[in-house]
């Protein structure tokens, strides 16, 4: 055996229950809702932040109602279905830039009486658009969702 060589062999590896991959790094660009948990109203309040880790300045596509445009999506079954997205009736607003090593924050008011699903209590996420400031190509898929929260009835 010739001992100049040393072979390691890296494999996905299962942490907490998920498949991590080793050479995946920290999320460079981050969505973080302020609670991981919402009671069931009429209208959620939710605050967001949007990290930009990267070294390059990125934009988010607005809605024309004074927030990010997004989509409201629920696990349903282990696959996300949209359940919601705001409705906004305005010209063309500009996306917002975000430099970066910068955060950006906003507040999403959110009508579950317009949503697309019968049960309202469960797992949701946001998905937003995201794209570089440069050639306006959106994120790869991974950067464009926030974390998973939960949205229960009241107690």
């Amino acid at each position: 055996m010739n001992k100049d060589f040393l072979s390691v062999a890296l494999f996905p590896v299962l942490v907490n229950g998920l498949i991590s991959d080793p050479f995946e790094s920290e999320k460079e660009v981050e969505i973080i809702t302020d609670n991981s948990q919402y009671p069931l109203k009429d209208e959620l309040k939710i605050k967001i932040e949007v990290k930009n880790h990267l070294s390059r300045n990125i934009r988010i596509v607005n809605s024309g109602c004074s927030f990010p445009f997004f989509i409201l999506e629920k696990k349903i079954e282990n696959s996300w279905q949209q359940i919601y997205s705001p409705t906004c009736i305005a010209l063309f607003v500009e996306p917002t830039g975000l430099e970066g090593g910068k955060t950006f924050t906003a507040e999403l008011n959110i009508h579950t009486p317009d949503f697309q699903s019968d049960n309202l209590v469960g797992e949701y996420r946001l998905n937003f658009d995201l794209i570089e400031k440069d050639n306006n190509n959106r994120l790869p898929e991974k950067y464009l969702y926030s974390n998973v929260f939960r949205i229960e009835e009241e107690i």
